[in-house]
């Protein structure tokens, strides 16, 4: 039965303007999201530091390649075809000679190294290939940080991640601009694509809170302390003495436990600074996690991840109070001060009279 209201004629339902609201504003956000490109700088800034993760890979262990993914290395190439089901997805497993794994491995090691300077679909699909060869070859050798890489990479595929911080972004960009206003398929395909790998990150750091939130240490406070105290080489006494401040240990455990369970609300929030701080303090985290764990490739990963959190506009106002922080040196100060026209003679002679 229809409401009415007090004049007996029929009042509009509570429901229906809901359903029309949420319709138009998803409608909205579609429209947006096909008229440009978003996140192109966390994109560049991501790209950088996969890539730079990548090259680490390949040559962190560059004395032991031989040993570690060679065809009669740690893991002998019959067995490994044997016993691995995504062997043939491996261009390690596709010959044994020894040259032809010495031409795999270092064409990997420099698309690696052309993924992280130029980006581009091609260089993207081509390094994600022999990124994929080099881990199923050998992943126990890594430390776990090409997982997330992977999923990232296969993802970069459909977006544009060499607009900014690239030999070519200048030309990026300017097809971009002509293409910009207009809605397109590849508007929504790059924007949507963003989103899931944001999704992902976000999902991550969450289910990580989560489990920590189920191991007793982490409940009391003392995970932290248990973690220093098992690092091999021992840490320095200034650790050691720091960690054993039941204060410091308690607040480092539940702060790195409630940043990773409020991170994807974190980074939702309309609030720059929220965003920021988010992603900075999560960066800062796993910046700290290399000198005490040393698990640099795995942090630089999660590094990476952490700079598509924040929008373009973010690293656009961050620019721009650092600019307006850092004093320019005196020659450029004078290049970029405005230049006032010189005054006509009327003006001259109002201003100073007339000559005497």
């Amino acid at each position: 039965m229809a409401t009415t209201d007090n004049g007996g004629k029929p009042a509009p339902l509570r429901t229906d303007t809901r359903m029309a609201s949420t319709r138009t504003g998803i409608l909205d956000v579609l429209h947006r999201l096909s008229l440009r490109h978003h996140r192109l700088t966390g994109l560049a800034l991501l790209r950088l530091l996969l890539g730079a993760a990548a090259v680490e890979s390949y040559l962190s262990a560059y004395a032991r390649h031989a040993e570690l993914w060679g065809p009669e290395g740690y893991i002998p190439l019959h067995r490994f075809r044997e016993t691995v089901h995504l062997s043939v997805t491996s261009a390690y497993a596709w010959n044994p000679h020894p040259a032809y794994f010495e031409a795999v491995y270092h064409l990997g090691l420099l698309a690696a190294l052309a993924f992280c300077v130029c980006g581009g679909r091609v260089l993207t699909v081509v390094h994600l290939l022999l990124y994929w060869s080099f881990e199923v070859r050998n992943g126990q050798a890594l430390d776990h940080g090409h997982l997330l890489a992977r999923f990232l990479l296969t993802f970069m595929i459909f977006t544009v991640c060499d607009a900014r911080l690239s030999p070519f972004a200048a030309r990026t960009r300017k097809r971009l601009a002509a293409r910009e206003g207009c809605p397109s398929a590849p508007h929504i395909l790059h924007n949507c694509v963003v989103f899931l790998m944001v999704f992902q990150i976000c999902v991550l750091y969450f289910m990580a809170g989560l489990w920590k939130l189920l191991g007793p240490r982490w409940q009391e406070g003392t995970a932290f302390y248990y973690v220093v105290r098992s690092l091999r080489p021992p840490p320095t006494e200034l650790l050691t003495t720091l960690v054993s401040i039941p204060a410091i240990t308690v607040a480092i455990s539940y702060t790195s436990v409630l940043l990773e369970v409020a991170f994807p609300l974190l980074a939702a929030s309309r609030y720059r600074w929220i965003r920021e701080l988010a992603a900075g303090t999560a960066a800062l985290m796993h910046l700290g996690i290399i000198p005490l764990v040393g698990l640099f490739n795995f942090s630089l990963v999660m590094i990476a991840a952490d700079t598509l959190v924040l929008r373009d506009s973010d690293y656009r106002a961050t620019k721009a109070q650092l600019a307006r922080l850092t004093p320019l040196p005196p020659s450029r100060a004078r290049r970029h001060a405005p230049h006032s026209p010189a005054p006509s003679a009327a003006q001259a002679h109002r201003t100073c009279g007339p000559p005497q």
